[in-house]
């Protein structure tokens, strides 16, 4: 509710739904990003020292693609999760908060 409050404050000033959203899918694929590299740099390290006895690295391709594959998923379920929220925001005015 904080957050809503804030981007309602913002648009009360000008900002544009535009940028409010840019600023929302942003903000989550900072998280992302990081969240994605060290899942599936643990996930290698887990499988090549405790699941296998002996290590056999892929080709560097597969990890490059794999990622390249989940940051698409990712984003793209990032963008929906962003229509929920937009919605929220354009249904509210600044008079249902009582900000003082």
């Amino acid at each position: 509710m904080e957050k809503a409050r804030d981007f309602l404050i913002m648009r009360a000033i000008g900002s544009k739904n535009k940028s409010l959203k840019r600023i929302l899918f942003l903000e989550s694929l900072f998280i992302i990003i990081p969240s994605l590299l060290i899942s599936l740099g643990i996930g290698m390290i887990l499988n090549s020292s405790v699941l296998f006895a002996r290590v056999s690295l892929p080709p560097v391709f597969i990890p490059i693609t794999l990622f390249g594959v989940l940051l698409a998923i990712f984003i793209f379920f990032n963008y929906l999760s962003l229509l929920p929220i937009m919605k929220k925001i354009n249904r509210f005015s600044i008079k249902d908060f009582e900000i003082y």
